[in-house]
């Protein structure tokens, strides 16, 4: 039992080493991914504590998290390590840098397919900031305190700010975004201190089916000075 969590995976099984989660939509609205998908991690870490399902989990090397949305079926191979981590310690060890790649190439596909400036330029800029993302090792670590998939999409931010910035196709663009990328780079010691002290604790955001929006903020958006500087960019 977590606390908070609720629903039910649709079938559990093993494969050899490997041990398979999956969850069957029936709804055709948001369409809904395999990775990193927090409700089915959830399930995972529930069934390992389950003494009548545990075999499944017993020695297994991988996880194998299915999304059947039919027509589609979409699935992620993850591993028992990071399932617990992200249920006991509340580090979310996973690594978007895929998503960040899929943005890019899709918003460069907008702006040739319908001649859209704006779209190329964003999609040039989200490049720029994922090669710094790269080059400066902002991934997630693999242990708790350190850097995690939140402070690895802050200092995306960041980058694609300072980038934004910097391009010289809009003005307009440039000035909008110059002052959040120095405020940003000003603060970024401040804000990864508390995107990292968070975590060494169990995470719940009361249930996956209808998670507390107030719980699920505060566990995902845990720095108050970074929710400060994009709330006055924004206002």
């Amino acid at each position: 039992f977590l606390p908070g969590v609720f629903g039910s995976t649709d079938l559990l099984g093993r494969i050899g080493d490997r041990a398979v989660v999956l969850d069957w939509k029936f709804g055709d609205g948001v369409v809904v991914d395999a990775e990193e998908n927090p409700q089915l991690l959830f399930y995972a870490a529930a069934a390992m504590r389950t003494a009548e399902v545990a075999w499944v989990f017993k020695d297994v090397k991988e996880i194998e998290c299915i999304i059947v949305q039919p027509p589609m079926v979409k699935r992620w191979v993850t591993t028992p390590a990071r399932v617990q981590q992200f249920e006991q310690e509340n580090h979310l060890r996973w690594d978007s840098l895929g998503e960040f790649l899929a943005l890019s190439v899709s918003l460069d596909h907008l702006g040739e397919v319908f001649d859209n400036p704006a779209a190329r330029m964003l999609g040039e800029t989200l490049d720029a900031a994922t090669e710094q993302v790269l080059l400066n090792r902002k991934s997630p670590s693999r242990k708790v305190n350190e850097l995690d998939n939140r402070g690895s999409h802050f200092y995306l931010a960041m980058y694609w700010a300072q980038a934004l910035a910097d391009q010289t196709d809009n003005s307009e663009v440039a000035a909008k975004f110059a002052p959040l990328a120095v405020a940003l780079a000003a603060s970024e010691t401040a804000i990864v201190d508390e995107l990292n002290a968070v975590q060494g604790q169990p995470m719940n955001i009361g249930g996956y089916y209808a998670p507390d929006e107030a719980l699920a903020t505060a566990a995902m958006r845990p720095s108050a000075t970074l929710n400060t500087l994009l709330a006055d960019f924004i206002a």
